[in-house]
């Protein structure tokens, strides 16, 4: 069953389970907000009917059912973010997003997550359909982009530390 490749993870995850809660320091609010219900439910369909309509616009062209999903989705959205303003314990922040840095760092992490995607989703497809490759040749092509992800993730929050932070987030 070529599935029983990802079976690997079932020991670090059992591992990771038992070590965590040890291991790792413990970060909630001490006295959170009531969780509100509506704006999940909100964000929730929000998000679904963005992604479908998303879908549907790649599937089926700019027809009306994809055009009304959207300008739905993207309504909820507006009507989620208006909500949380006027929320004494939102479900999220808005107001952080009144900090250029914190907008700025935000949305290049977000290019980066697509972009990075992208490139994982797109490399072993090119790889084995145009240069002609086996999926085992198209992997180790996407290698050293796995290993620079986890390195850079080790390494940048130390040399963060020592950089000014306009150097950091600028």
């Amino acid at each position: 069953w070529w599935g029983s490749v990802f079976l690997i993870n079932l020991p670090i995850m059992a591992l990771l389970l038992i070590l965590g809660p040890r291991l790792l320091p413990e970060s909630k609010d001490p006295h959170p907000g009531p969780f509100d219900i509506l704006s999940a439910v909100m964000l929730t369909a929000a998000v679904l009917a963005l992604v479908f309509g998303i879908k549907e616009v790649g599937k089926h062209g700019w027809d009306t059912a994809s055009v009304a999903m959207l300008l739905g989705g993207a309504l909820v959205a507006t009507l989620f973010a208006v909500r949380q303003r006027r929320l004494r314990h939102p479900l999220i922040d808005i107001t952080l997003f009144r900090s250029l840095p914190f907008t700025v760092a935000v949305f290049a992490n977000i290019a980066g997550v697509f972009a990075m995607t992208g490139v994982l989703y797109f490399l072993p497809q090119y790889v084995q359909i145009v240069l002609g490759y086996s999926p085992l040749e198209a992997g180790l092509w996407a290698l050293p982009l796995a290993v620079g992800a986890v390195l850079g993730a080790l390494t940048v929050p130390a040399i963060a530390r020592r950089l000014p932070v306009g150097w950091v987030i600028g």
